[in-house]
């Protein structure tokens, strides 16, 4: 058995007046993630696509699990276990949710497309992610500060948080809510932002979504580093607490000062838009 999940050997891919690809290596074991880096043009686009079988080399060999595979097309591939998602995945207006999430690979039974199986599946993907964006939401609401009592040693109960990594996580969910909100949304859907990659109805999603982001920023910048809470316990005890923040501070103040210019730009785009363009409603 092959030490390599996937293997590429000497790939060459040609376009009219170009060589975008030439004998190009790869190996990748299991385990493994890859960082492609490369400047616009430099073939990027182009190798994951021969990997997924949408262009076909002029040369070079492909291997998977050690077999050796010529992909005639992305079916081909992704019945092989490979598929590509796309830094900006591409929605259809007048279909549904359900028939933007299966294309290329709907629910079939006896040569026929299982609508109400399908619709079902979108729902509970559709469920699934609202439900986890919500989850890291109050994760990170509680993990953000935590309480140690005097003369506790604060970093055995600190929480696991890693600020801009869940800052990170939560952009990229509200970038796929807003590609699925998209999907289903017949208005406006053609008329692009100036300044943004956003369609109206995007646009529509993402500044509530910064509205929110900015109102969070704001309480969590409010907070002082270390707070002292006092209680008392029955009539002779009194404890002392102190509530500590787990972020930091200057660095909360950064996101907020980019998210409030973010939101600001948004928002006087849409109204350029609003002011410009005229809308007709279904008839």
């Amino acid at each position: 058995m092959s030490e390599y999940v996937l293997e590429l050997k000497g790939i060459t891919k040609i376009f009219p007046g170009v060589k975008a690809l030439d004998h190009v290596q790869f190996q990748l074991k299991p385990g493994e993630v890859h960082a492609l880096m490369g400047e616009n043009g430099a073939g990027k686009s182009t190798f994951i696509k021969v990997i997924t079988g949408v262009h076909k080399a002029e040369e070079g060999e492909m291997f998977l699990n050690g077999q050796k595979v010529d992909f005639k097309g992305p079916k081909d591939a992704q019945a092989a276990g490979i598929a590509a998602v796309y830094q900006h995945p591409t929605s259809y207006p007048d279909l549904t949710v359900a028939e933007n999430i299966f294309m290329g690979h709907e629910i079939v039974k006896n040569r026929m497309i299982q609508w109400k199986n399908m619709n079902a599946e979108a729902n509970k993907l559709l469920k699934k992610l609202n439900d986890e964006y919500a989850a890291l939401l109050d994760r990170e609401k509680r993990s953000r500060e935590f309480r140690a009592a005097t003369g506790e040693d604060i970093e055995s109960v600190r929480p696991a948080y890693h600020y801009d990594e869940t800052q990170q996580r939560l952009a990229e969910m509200e970038q796929t809510i807003r590609s699925l909100k998209h999907a289903i949304n017949l208005f406006n859907v053609t008329h692009q932002v100036d300044g943004f990659d956003m369609t109206i109805d995007e646009m529509l999603i993402y500044i509530p979504q910064l509205t929110k982001r900015k109102e969070k920023l704001r309480e969590m910048r409010a907070r002082l580093p270390k707070e002292r809470i006092e209680e008392q316990y029955g009539r002779q005890s009194n404890i002392i607490d102190y509530t500590h923040t787990n972020y930091d501070l200057a660095e909360v103040e950064a996101d907020y000062a980019k998210t409030a210019d973010e939101l600001t730009r948004a928002q006087l785009a849409l109204d350029a838009v609003n002011q410009r363009e005229t809308f007709e409603f279904g008839k």
